[in-house]
């Protein structure tokens, strides 16, 4: 019960705005996520491969270092707990998935762009603001999390306000990543195109060690104990 009222929680509120002639996602947390946080964070902790929500400032410095790092664009501060993103016409892969009017296979080839470009992302390295140097995790690499152009031709991994600590070893990051992305991929699609979906992922993400992984993971029931997640996948989203 408490996973799946923690996944349905909004933690965070988006509206479009424009600031000298570009258009931006102005972010922030309602005040009341302050006080639900620390519950999340406490089960992102159990997690096979534990993560954790950020606030604040320490949220703002990272989108604003990851929008830099990933996609050379600029994040702008309104104040102090509100901020923009850069505006990309795009759809989230949930909304696609969900869309009863996009074809089929319009379906299966967003789903292959996000594998991809998820993959793509993991192949990422940097030096974050302390010195150190890793190679890249999202920490909620959901369906909302990831949007597809206007053209259908390319993915990118957004909203990063949840994180894997980077002492974690990447395989495992990465492998969790990939977890969240296929469970909440098969949560949206009908029945009938949840192995195709599934495969598609798998085909589509480069990396055969962290797929090995997950198979292991998924056969020896390590996921079922993961509350927060499960909790998440059954409303639709984890942190938002």
């Amino acid at each position: 019960m408490i996973g799946k009222a923690l996944g349905a929680f909004p933690f965070s509120k988006i509206e479009k705005i424009v600031r000298d002639d570009k258009v931006y996602l102005l972010k922030w947390r309602p005040s009341i996520a302050g006080l639900i946080l620390p519950m999340a964070n406490w089960l992102l902790r159990r997690r096979i491969v534990p993560a954790r929500m950020l606030y604040g400032e320490e949220w703002f410095q990272w989108e604003t270092f990851m929008y830099s790092e990933l996609y050379h664009q600029s994040t702008i501060k309104i104040s102090a707990h509100r901020f923009g993103i850069p505006y990309i016409s795009s759809q989230n892969l949930r909304a696609i998935l969900q869309n009863c009017d996009t074809a089929r296979e319009e379906k299966i080839k967003s789903i292959a762009l996000a594998s991809t470009a998820l993959a793509k992302f993991h192949q990422t390295s940097i030096t974050d603001h302390s010195g150190q140097y890793y190679t890249l995790s999202h920490g909620d690499a959901t369906v909302e999390n990831v949007i597809i152009d206007s053209n259908r031709t390319n993915a990118y991994w957004i909203d990063f306000d949840t994180i894997h600590e980077p002492e974690i070893p990447s395989n495992l990051r990465h492998t969790d990543d990939l977890r969240a992305f296929l469970y909440t991929t098969a949560s949206v699609l009908p029945m009938d195109s949840v192995e195709e979906g599934v495969q598609t992922i798998l085909d589509a993400y480069i990396n055969h060690g962290v797929v090995e992984i997950l198979r292991q993971w998924i056969e020896r029931d390590r996921l079922r104990y993961d509350l927060y997640s499960l909790g998440a996948l059954r409303d639709g989203g984890g942190p938002q």
